[in-house]
This record gives structure tokens, C-alpha cells and sequence, in this order.
């Protein structure tokens, strides 16, 4: 299994793929909130691939705030789904967001 940012077009039809299956949400709206967002670091967050497929994603919106003169860097978790064999993975994609 092979865990990799989520950067480009061709991960974005993945997650989307993979985001219809798990929420009610049409292709179309989660098309325009890979269209509309522009991560700061350029990452959207995991998606987990077994053999091609999508098997877990996790999407996240990072924005940079000021505290008391301080950076500080905040993660919205956006959505997580992780196909039913594969929710052994969850806690994985969860420890791996926390790092970035």
C-alpha cells in the first residue's frame, strides 16, 4: 500500500471517486472544492492506493494564522473515509496528517 499527498489532478479523481462512495455529496460538488481551494503547501491531504485503487482519504485545509505576534499553523480535517477492509489504515492516515 502506498500513502501519498494529495497534489495533482490525477489524485483529486481518485479521492473524488473514492468521496462518492463514502458521502452524499455529487462528483460535481467536490470537484469545485478541489477548483476553488489552493493549499498553501500544496497539499489536500492523504489518499492511500492498494494495486491502483483508492482505498483512504483524508482531505484537510491548512491555513497559516497570527497569535500574539506568533505563526501558528492550523489543519481542518475536511472529510475521511477509508473503504471497510481497509479501516485498519485509519489511525496511520490520522498520525501521518498530524506530521505534515
Amino acid at each position: 500500500m502506498e500513502i501519498i499527498k494529495i497534489r495533482d489532478k490525477s489524485h483529486f479523481d481518485m479521492a473524488i471517486s473514492l468521496l462518492e462512495e463514502g458521502f452524499t455529496e455529487t462528483r460535481k460538488s467536490w470537484k469545485r472544492l478541489f477548483s476553488v481551494y489552493i493549499p498553501p503547501q500544496g497539499n489536500f491531504g492523504l489518499l492511500a492506493i492498494e494495486n491502483g485503487v483508492a482505498v483512504g482519504v483524508i482531505l484537510i485545509f491548512i491555513s497559516n494564522i497570527k497569535i500574539h505576534q506568533d505563526q501558528a499553523k492550523v489543519v481542518n480535517f475536511s472529510a475521511w473515509y477509508v473503504k471497510k477492509d481497509y479501516r485498519y489504515i485509519s489511525l496511520k492516515l490520522i498520525a501521518l496528517i498530524l506530521k505534515i
